[in-house]
């Protein structure tokens, strides 16, 4: 089965790490996914389906889209644009039944080809235990808002134990904690978090309001390391208490003192935060692991709605898939015109470079000469009378 992944964006943000991870934990059952950024790359590749890993990723392609719906509602309600580009999916993977309601609402009679649950979690790990003798505690994110929990990051910027990882520019306020930025390639988030033992996950009011898991609960589990939780629905209903837990609505020096108090504990009791974190890893791989999220998915492309009018389907993908090589093949054409042009362009302005250059070296030319006769007939005017004496 081929996926393609389109991202959006032309930095790279966390949907560029899960991607990563999605390649993988695809590959592993023998599919092929590949994250793409422009409409030609998805028409050349003619993926099964894509899977549009942003809420603005416009379908600009005649392959089955589904929208990754892992973002709160809050963040486009009300924006007709993003409403728009939400609505013409084919289908929906949903994060959380707050979301499912939302799309509900503006769906109304309109019944997409599917909807299955999906998160920004991670591939499938075996367990590893965490390094405890001298736990640190790691938080990494873009920081892509600045602002976020920006009181409590400033307190923990103080503390010894921990490290930040994540875009420069979103940590410019940190004086001694910041540890750069780590490759966006799916694993070496989770070697630096199983080296350390701890993960700190937090959540804006926005993702605990519509009840969205952040990628980093399911990177820290993945991990095998022990997960420091703002307190949330999700990760309440589905991770119970093989996490340890905040409260995100405390004052930030009190939340410093539960992390300091949290940290405390894991270090004395090493064995008990294993059992945690094996536990909490077990969860992740029976029920999160996007092997098993991506099974789901592929199974009810191939069985659901689409199985039933397979038929008439089978014939428009047919006819979708000569559309997209006539496509092809002109985008191609025109893109090689393009160069020509491009080309002829730049020799034409070669051209007047050049008969500019040659224009301004024969005025130089002539005013010198001009220049020298007028130095001449100087000496001469200056000569001449002296001559006559």
């Amino acid at each position: 089965m081929k996926i393609a992944l389109h991202y959006p964006f032309v930095e790279h943000w966390a949907e560029s790490e899960l991607a990563q991870r999605i390649e993988i934990a695809a590959q592993r059952l023998g599919w092929q996914a590949l994250a793409l950024r422009s409409p030609v790359e998805i028409l050349h590749f003619a993926p099964d389906f894509v899977l549009a890993l942003h809420h603005n990723s416009q379908k600009l392609w005649p392959f089955p889209t589904y929208g990754c719906m892992w973002n709160p509602p809050a963040f486009f309600d009300g924006v007709d644009v993003a409403i728009q580009t939400i609505l013409n999916y084919d289908g929906y993977l949903i994060a959380s039944r707050p979301i499912e309601a939302w799309l509900d609402h503006q769906l109304q009679s309109h019944l997409p080809t599917l909807k299955a649950p999906f998160y920004p979690s991670c591939f499938r790990t075996p367990y590893q235990s965490p390094s405890l003798e001298n736990p640190r505690l790691v938080y990494l994110g873009s920081n892509w808002d600045g602002d976020r929990f920006l009181s409590l990051f400033q307190l923990l910027d103080r503390l010894d134990f921990v490290d930040i990882y994540g875009r420069e520019l979103g940590w410019h306020f940190l004086q001694k904690n910041y540890r750069g930025s780590l490759p966006f390639d799916g694993v070496s988030v989770l070697k630096v978090l199983n080296q350390a033992g701890v993960g700190l996950c937090l959540h804006r009011p926005e993702h605990r309001q519509a009840e969205v898991p952040s990628m980093r609960l399911f990177e820290i589990v993945a991990a095998g390391a022990i997960a420091i939780c703002g307190d949330h629905p999700f990760i309440r209903r589905t991770f119970g208490d093989t996490v340890l837990y905040l409260d995100p609505d405390s004052h930030p020096a009190e939340q410093v003192q539960h992390i300091q108090h949290h940290m405390n504990w894991i270090a004395a009791h090493p064995e008990a935060a294993h059992q945690l974190s094996q536990r909490a890893h077990q969860i992740f791989v029976e029920q999160y692991s996007l092997e098993n999220l991506l099974q789901t998915i592929g199974y009810a492309h191939q069985h659901g709605l689409l199985q039933r009018l397979k038929e008439p389907l089978a014939f428009m993908h047919q006819y979708d898939r000569q559309q997209v090589q006539y496509l092809v093949e002109q985008l191609v054409l025109c893109q090689q015109k393009l160069a020509q042009v491009t080309h002829q362009r730049d020799e034409g302005l070669t051209q007047i470079q050049a008969m500019e250059s040659s224009k301004f070296w024969k005025v130089r030319s002539h005013w010198i000469r001009i220049k020298q006769r007028f130095k001449q007939r100087l000496n001469w005017a200056m000569i001449k009378p002296e001559s006559k004496r």
